[in-house]
């Protein structure tokens, strides 16, 4: 019950941010940061091209169906050093070098 009840918070904070990131004129623009899904980002020929420079074997790892799911941050935490901070720094540096990408409002 209790873990229920603290996700109601974040799910709100995202919802708001959603809804703030969305423009009047029809598009919503999306920056990719250390905290985006990896399969958010790897969907974008650019996000693909930035995690295979910067992450080689990401998403070609075996493991890559379990982990799609998560966000870099959370990957580096659970990967026992072998994703760095120096890594991390260098995508997160290569995906904010990245043009927003637009996708239509779904109100």
């Amino acid at each position: 019950m209790y873990a229920k009840a603290a996700l109601v918070p974040l799910i709100l904070l995202a919802l708001s941010q959603r809804a703030s990131a969305q423009s009047p004129s029809g598009v919503t623009a999306i920056a990719y940061t250390l905290d985006t899904p990896v399969e958010t980002i790897a969907a974008d020929p650019a996000g693909t091209a930035v995690l295979n420079k910067d992450i080689p074997g990401l998403l070609t790892d075996p493991s890559y169906g379990l982990i799609k799911s998560m966000t870099l941050k959370s990957i580096a935490r659970l990967s026992g050093g072998d994703l760095t901070e120096q890594m991390l720094a260098q995508t997160e540096a290569d995906l904010k070098a990245l043009p927003p990408k637009t996708t239509p409002n779904q109100n």
